[in-house]
């Protein structure tokens, strides 16, 4: 069985203790390593929540980048200009992804362009842009029992994150932000995917009717919440 610990670094709401702010980012763990999935936008913000839940810049092992918003980046300087940083840092881009940013990213670290689905860490796939305007990928946790979605902002619709998944495992897990995501669509999705349980976060539009509505397997993300992923 794959284990992960995911903990929310960037989002608002935020719990206690822990600052809120307009972006996201998450931590994805395992004996592997750990995964820094977007960056938020405030740097101090990311850098002070990252050390509640007891990780450092230099404990990042990979960077992958959901898409070239400013909101899910631009804490990025910050952190490849802290000298602690690992020399062997990757950062993980999809492809589409500005080419302007790409290069003022390579001057601190290299970057690695996802046209299609690969494996970028074990068990972890990565799933170049999936439609729409915005160049967007999501992040895939692979166990024997299904996968875990991680996505930025959704902005290639719910349909074809879920497809994205399911391309490889059953959906267990969707976490993150859904952007255009109505309840009507949050709650087929839910019929269709008996199995998957769904963590809102950062600009999913219908978080607060869902909140409202107690939606069995919904729940409300925030930054320095943790979720133990079996799969």
């Amino acid at each position: 069985m794959a284990r992960w610990r995911l903990s929310i670094a960037y989002d608002s709401p935020a719990l206690p203790k822990f600052k809120e702010g307009w972006g996201f980012s998450a931590v994805i763990s395992s004996d592997a390593g750990n995964i820094l999935f977007d960056c938020g936008w405030d740097a101090r913000i990311l850098q002070d929540n990252l050390s509640r839940l007891g990780f450092t810049f230099s404990d990042m092992d990979l960077v992958v980048l959901s898409h070239y918003h400013w909101d899910h980046l631009t804490g990025l300087p910050v952190m490849l200009s802290d000298p602690s940083v690992k020399r062997t840092l990757e950062v993980i881009v999809p492809y589409g992804f500005s080419k302007n940013l790409m290069k003022e990213i390579r001057r601190m670290a290299t970057v690695r362009e996802v046209r299609s689905p690969q494996e970028v860490f074990p068990e972890i796939w990565a799933t170049g842009p999936l439609g729409g305007d915005v160049p967007e990928q999501a992040l895939i946790l692979k166990g024997e029992s299904g996968v875990a979605i991680l996505t930025g902002c959704g902005h290639p619709g719910l349909n074809a994150i879920l497809s994205a998944g399911s391309s490889i495992g059953v959906p267990k897990w969707l976490i993150g932000g859904l952007h255009d995501c109505t309840l009507s669509d949050l709650e087929s999705s839910l019929r269709e995917n008996p199995s998957l349980t769904a963590v809102l976060c950062h600009c999913t539009r219908c978080k607060d009717e869902a909140s409202a509505a107690h939606i069995e397997r919904v729940s409300i993300g925030a930054a320095g919440k943790i979720y133990e992923i079996e799969l």
